[in-house]
């Protein structure tokens, strides 16, 4: 079905510099991350949303980039095609739609991914996959608002009480449900087994 919304979505033409690209990707991103915490936060607060619409997704404890769209429909809806949709009505061009629908495609693979990756290098360059996920997943923005990152994503499916957001950690810094992963904790200990064995030498 997603298909044929897409299909018949009315696009407006392309953006008109680069500059209207980048101020609509940024209004995109920003507009999506705020409908996406918003609803998500409530299909997990309130039990009725969460049987409806969430549970499914959850059934999968140790996320894996397969399970990214194991989702009922009315939760596609709700948490991506409507805020796509009314986006595209309102302001948001042909080429930007195009360039979210497969970069963030791979996004949400990446942070289902059941590992982080974002700090391997990529072959033959000097950058690594955080840089090229922050270049492609529209950021201008990813410095003041936070990136989620695939820790942030795991731990959200393992307690189900942090992490709401799709994009950025902002809003769930705001509203107090911003958790940093098990990256965190990881480094946290190795931190204190390296102070607590520095303190036997």
């Amino acid at each position: 079905l997603t298909e044929l919304v897409y299909t018949f979505l009315p696009v407006r033409p392309p953006s008109s510099s680069w500059l209207h690209f980048a101020a609509a990707l940024c209004a995109f991103t920003f507009v999506w991350d705020v409908e996406f915490f918003v609803v998500h936060k409530a299909a997990h607060e309130s039990r009725w949303l969460y049987v409806r619409l969430h549970k499914l997704h959850h059934a999968i404890k140790d996320p894996c980039c397969f399970a990214a769209y194991f989702v009922k429909y009315q939760s596609h809806v709700l948490l991506e095609q409507l805020v796509v949709v009314l986006c595209c009505l309102a302001f948001l061009p042909r080429d930007v739609f195009v360039f979210v629908l497969y970069t963030c495609t791979l996004g949400t693979y990446i942070e289902h991914a059941g590992c982080d990756i974002k700090q391997l290098r990529l072959p033959f360059a000097r950058v690594r996959v955080a840089h090229v996920l922050a270049a492609l997943t529209g950021s201008p923005l990813a410095g003041a608002l936070g990136v989620m990152s695939t820790s942030h994503h795991d731990w959200h499916h393992e307690k189900f009480t942090a992490n709401y957001a799709l994009y950025f950690t902002w809003l769930d810094r705001l509203c107090g449900t911003y958790h940093p992963g098990r990256s965190a904790e990881i480094a946290r200990a190795n931190a204190e087994n390296q102070k607590s064995a520095g303190g036997l030498d």
